[in-house]
């Protein structure tokens, strides 16, 4: 009596390998789309301490000057005193990757004393369209907030 060799076919083993492959891409997926949220987060949150520093460092007549960010690029913005035309830069900045600012902003300066300054709203988004806004007040108190789709 022959014996039969028991084993899988290269059909089966094909059939398994896709089957495999195919509940792992979702996994891979999923976590590109949280890394890409967690540096949408944590580039919303650098800006926002570096607008709460100018505030601060605004009210505080740190270097006897008013306090600014000032837009470079869609990925990249500084910190700097003095003024609009004249200033020094304390530090650039550039955002994490994927992050980026939704559209162009001039600047935002702090007054000299008080840290006021004219309200706005800087939009972050990343690569699948997700959007954080932060807010800064008349008084220059800074807020975040993710942006919910309609």
């Amino acid at each position: 009596m022959k014996h039969l060799a028991r084993g899988f076919t290269l059909f089966e083993l094909l059939v398994v390998i896709t089957l495999v492959g195919l509940s792992v891409f979702p996994l891979l997926f999923s976590a590109k789309q949280a890394g890409q949220l967690e540096s949408l987060r944590t580039s919303t949150l650098v800006f926002s301490n570096a607008l709460q520093e100018a505030h601060n460092s605004a009210r505080d007549s740190r270097n006897q000057s008013a306090w600014g960010v000032i837009y470079l690029s869609e990925n990249e913005y500084q910190l700097v005193y003095g003024s609009n035309e004249n200033n020094t830069v304390s530090r650039v900045v550039t955002l994490e990757n994927g992050a980026t600012f939704k559209d162009p902003f001039v600047s935002i300066w702090f007054a000299k004393g008080s840290g006021n300054t004219p309200p706005q709203t800087i939009k972050l988004k990343n690569e699948l369209g997700r959007v954080f806004e932060v807010n800064v007040n008349e008084l220059g108190i800074v807020e975040t907030k993710e942006e919910q789709k309609p």
